[in-house]
């Protein structure tokens, strides 16, 4: 017998149990869109919604798309509100018998659903995103990433809404918001920096009193092996 295992994640609605849905709609060549438009449906007519990535669901979950927008990949949410569901992993196993070709079917075709460990979202707002020299990570954070890793990850400014503390983010994703910037996995947060620069809006902020914080994303939108940051000094900003 031979085997092949498939992976993919997808969304499930928490009151009904039901698989969320694509509903995937022709623009009939209208200007300043997409030729589809696409948005969450609990409608079993319709292909379920699947990426391969659980890094993909992010976006999704983060941010409802203008119509004109959207995409298989970015679609809205439809009548569907976001608290309401959870992250599922699909497993497929097709198994053929030994000596079938490539083009053959397989013999059995067997589909598990699961909930998925999606770490959920840390509460608070974002601003402005940047990447930082290998020394800013010593100095802000007190720890060193491998060169390959530091290619996918940035520093974002952050003030978090008092529901969670800072350490209790960490390992959450924050979104891009209205801005648009990726979201992200929170690896490591620290006190706003004496010598980073912000923003109008963060700016206004702390002229308030309110306290920001800066924090390292990873960036990546594919799944991939956790990223490792080597402490190698007390960072000069823990919170």
């Amino acid at each position: 017998m031979r085997q092949e295992i498939e992976k993919g994640y997808g969304l499930r609605h928490i009151p009904t149990g039901r698989i969320v849905r694509l509903d995937i709609r022709n623009n009939g060549g209208q200007a300043d869109c997409g030729e589809e438009s696409c948005e969450l449906s609990l409608n079993e007519r319709y292909p379920r919604f699947e990426v391969k990535h659980m890094a993909e669901i992010v976006p999704v979950l983060s941010r409802d798309e203008e119509w004109y927008n959207t995409s298989r990949e970015r679609p809205g949410w439809g009548k569907l509100n976001p608290d309401d569901l959870e992250v599922v992993q699909f497993m497929r196993t097709l198994t053929w018998d030994d000596g079938a070709g490539p083009s053959a079917d397989p013999i059995y075709d067997f589909q598990a659903v699961s909930r998925a460990p999606f770490p959920g979202f840390a509460n608070g707002t974002r601003f402005s995103t940047r990447r930082i020299p290998a020394s800013l990570y010593r100095s802000y954070f007190g720890v060193e990433l491998d060169r390959d890793d530091m290619l996918w990850t940035e520093v974002t400014l952050i003030s978090f809404d008092g529901s969670q503390s800072p350490e209790e983010a960490v390992g959450r994703y924050i979104n891009g918001g209205k801005s648009r910037q990726n979201s992200g996995l929170i690896l490591a947060v620290a006190d706003l920096p004496d010598d980073y620069a912000v923003d109008e809006r963060a700016k206004a902020l702390l002229e308030k009193g309110e306290r920001l914080h800066v924090a390292i994303l990873d960036v990546r939108n594919e799944d991939g092996p956790p990223m490792v940051l080597t402490p190698v000094s007390e960072s000069r900003f823990a919170p």
